[in-house]
């Protein structure tokens, strides 16, 4: 389990576990990929990703939690594009849009981190279906999970004729896995702290959770 705590500056270096985890060659983002906008949020990304999958305690800005999120998005656009037919996209080409001119993720999406202290692939994508409760009742949802080495990323995206008016219920069980990502938190509101409270353990967890149900 994590045994640091990132919310003192001192501390703000240390490594914790999953350090141990982390590949010895970094391949999880390439900066010299697909060229233009792809490129320059991947530049941007970079130095703000290193650190969380490295296995070293860091916070974030809220406008870095943007860029870390545009990415996420990017990223989960592309990949889907790649395994899934036109016609199964959870991501309409306006959302594309948003993520390419405007260099924020789109407003219906929900994103979370998690830590991976296990051994496994570095790199992975799936997309499952969920629902999480908001406004007290069942939402549907597509869930993309992207790990990169111990770094594990969640984009939710609600379907598309649901309304939703209050943010995302997270159960207790499954927050102490994560840290929210994007929505921003609110003015006053604690800033990101890596790593989560709990890490995942082995590959029936980080099965779990890419489904939104707490790992055991």
């Amino acid at each position: 389990m994590n045994s640091y705590d990132a919310r003192t500056g001192e501390r703000a270096n240390l490594e914790y576990p999953a350090a141990s985890y982390a590949g010895a060659v970094y391949r999880g983002i390439c900066e010299s990929c697909n060229g233009g906008w792809m490129c320059t949020l991947e530049g941007k990304a970079a130095r703000l990703l290193r650190p969380l999958i490295s296995g070293k305690a860091s916070t974030l800005a809220d406008v870095e939690l943007v860029t870390v999120a545009t990415w996420a998005c990017m990223k989960s656009m592309s990949l889907e594009a790649r395994n899934f037919a036109p016609e199964e996209w959870s991501f309409t080409s306006d959302e594309r849009t948003i993520v390419m001119e405007e260099d924020r993720p789109p407003s219906r999406v929900a994103i979370f981190a998690a830590c991976a202290e296990m051994k496994g692939q570095p790199q992975s994508y799936s997309r499952t279906q969920g629902a999480v409760l908001a406004s007290g009742r069942a939402l549907p949802l597509t869930i993309h999970t992207l790990q990169i080495n111990t770094l594990v990323l969640q984009v939710m995206a609600p379907e598309l004729a649901a309304r939703v008016v209050s943010p995302l219920s997270v159960p207790p069980s499954v927050q102490k896995f994560e840290v929210p990502v994007f929505p921003p938190p609110p003015p006053g509101s604690p800033s990101f702290f890596w790593p989560p409270e709990l890490s995942i353990l082995d590959e029936d967890q980080l099965r779990l959770y890419q489904r939104r149900q707490p790992p055991r």
